[in-house]
């Protein structure tokens, strides 16, 4: 399944170990841990720090993920 994710990247990680396709990860603090190993898994261009939701959108929607979790 393709996953838009908002939240800490270490969720995003867990949901990626168990065979999800995490597309796009909103991450909601710049310290979170888990930040530089999700940059480095799912591309640093798919990762927003403390995103502005609506005007990423688009940008998260181009991706086509089948569900948005946060």
């Amino acid at each position: 399944m393709r996953i838009a994710f908002v939240g800490l990247p270490l969720a995003a990680l867990l949901l990626r170990a168990d065979g999800h396709d995490v597309v796009w990860a909103g991450v909601c603090r710049r310290d979170a841990i888990g930040t530089r190993r999700l940059r480095r898994v799912i591309g640093r261009d798919n990762v927003s720090m403390m995103p502005d939701l609506e005007r990423l959108a688009p940008a998260v929607q181009a991706r086509k993920p089948d569900l948005v979790v946060s």
